[in-house]
């Protein structure tokens, strides 16, 4: 088959700069795919990348499966120049000729930003009827392990859907709480799953790492009930302290304590001029 025809990389490659997203060289969203579902609803993903570094920067895509161990996990390679931007569409040549839904570890050799607009259509709708949401790649660094925790929002009146992929290579038991009730998970290395969390009436819900070496990351989806419209709803990424200061930072302060030294050396050479 074609390879053009299984995965579309977009010829219009441009100097424009995302709007939103991490810039980071490994990131994760937690659900994508192409598939048909239940009632023949068909749900397919475009990835949008851009690339803000100031050179040639190497990019793999890898699918990772959901339910099932992923240790050699379906991956293509492309390539964006400085400031340039793409598309892919996730297709065949990630999830197989079945379809198939998971997630997706965006890897690249400088900094980029990805996101990703997750779409579905019923068996017999025109594509004007298609719904969608997006979702930004989540920096591997953020990724949630034993005793970290982040939160989610969950709205009212819709049916909502939590994901969740192991990043580390590591298992990974965790916790979903909301004010009422709690609920333990597991997922294994590098496994990506999707758990329904029906009754919810709370506002949001806290997804708490409790044993193992794994680091997950995970989003929501809350789906109305008619119109099958969906939202996505990303982790909140915790605020880290930051261990050491940037060189240009450094730079930035050794500048100022040089010219208070010189200053008071002048001022002890020259007492007069005070």
């Amino acid at each position: 088959m074609d390879r053009r025809c299984i995965i579309a990389f977009a010829a219009c490659l441009c100097a424009v700069r995302a709007f939103g997203g991490y810039a980071t060289r490994e990131a994760w969203i937690p659900v994508v795919g192409h598939a048909t579902g239940f009632g023949g609803r068909a749900f397919s993903t475009t990835v949008y990348l851009t690339d803000t570094s100031r050179t040639m920067n190497d990019v793999t895509l890898s699918f990772f499966a959901s339910a099932q161990p992923n240790r050699a996990p379906r991956s293509i390679s492309l390539q964006l120049g400085p400031n340039q931007s793409g598309a892919v569409d996730i297709g065949p040549q990630l999830v197989g000729d079945e379809g198939a839904i998971g997630a997706l570890r965006v890897h690249s050799t400088g900094p980029l930003i990805a996101q990703a607009r997750v779409c579905s259509r019923g068996a017999n709708e025109s594509p004007s009827s298609e719904v969608g949401t997006l979702l930004n790649a989540i920096p591997s660094q953020f990724a949630i392990g034993t005793g970290e925790s982040t939160l989610l929002h969950v709205p009212a009146g819709t049916r909502y859907k939590l994901y969740a992929v192991e990043t580390h290579g590591f298992p990974l038991y965790f916790s979903v709480n909301t004010s009422r009730h709690e609920r333990r998970l597991y997922l294994a290395p590098f496994e990506q799953r999707s758990w329904d969390l029906p009754d919810m009436q709370a506002l949001a819900l806290r997804v708490t790492g409790i044993n193992g070496s794994g680091k997950i990351v995970v989003a929501g989806t809350a789906i109305a009930l008619q119109s099958q419209d969906f939202t996505a709803y990303e982790m909140s990424l915790p605020t880290e302290p930051r261990h050491r200061l940037r060189w240009p930072e450094l730079l930035s302060y050794a500048a100022i304590a040089l010219a208070l030294a010189l200053t008071a050396l002048y001022k002890m050479k020259n007492p007069q001029t005070e």
